[in-house]
């Protein structure tokens, strides 16, 4: 694990969060990072938004392949059963288990434009501050104040 100090660029935004990450880490999200709600508890902390295939990649599918595809939820991956049922269209089945999941999206999209949502997620391990009103101050390295949130 990498551990470092978090920039925040213009436009990104850091929401910090009084639980402890399921990921046992700080992130900076991806539009692959729904495909991890699969095996994570998020608590729906964030929109999913995988990058779904477009018309073109699977136009040479079956009908019933592609509709299969097009009515898949965000991130959802398609099971094992999803997979075999496509038994008349190897194509199909390898694009089913090629395409959707995690490693695979970073795969396919990580040096696309808009692959980072210029969101962070920063986790405290437990609730630090009043549900009903407090101050957080961000400061910078050398302790400027950068903004304040207060409620």
């Amino acid at each position: 694990m990498i551990f470092e100090d978090i920039v925040l660029e213009n436009g990104d935004y850091l929401y910090l969060i009084g639980k402890k990450s399921p990921l046992n880490f700080n992130f900076y999200l991806n539009r692959c990072f729904g495909y991890l709600t699969n095996a994570y508890d998020f608590n729906f902390i964030f929109l999913k938004d995988c990058p779904r295939p477009n018309q073109t990649e699977i136009s040479y599918f079956s009908n019933e392949c592609q509709f299969f595809i097009n009515n898949l939820n965000a991130c959802q991956i398609p099971s094992s059963n999803d997979i075999n049922r496509f038994n008349n269209d190897p194509a199909c089945q390898q694009f089913l288990n090629d395409y959707y999941g995690y490693n695979a999206c970073v795969n396919r999209y990580q040096y696309s434009d808009n692959f980072f949502k210029k969101e962070w997620y920063v986790f405290a391990n437990e609730q630090f501050a009043d549900f009903n009103h407090d101050k957080i101050i961000l400061k910078d390295a050398t302790g400027a104040i950068v903004d304040v949130y207060q409620y």
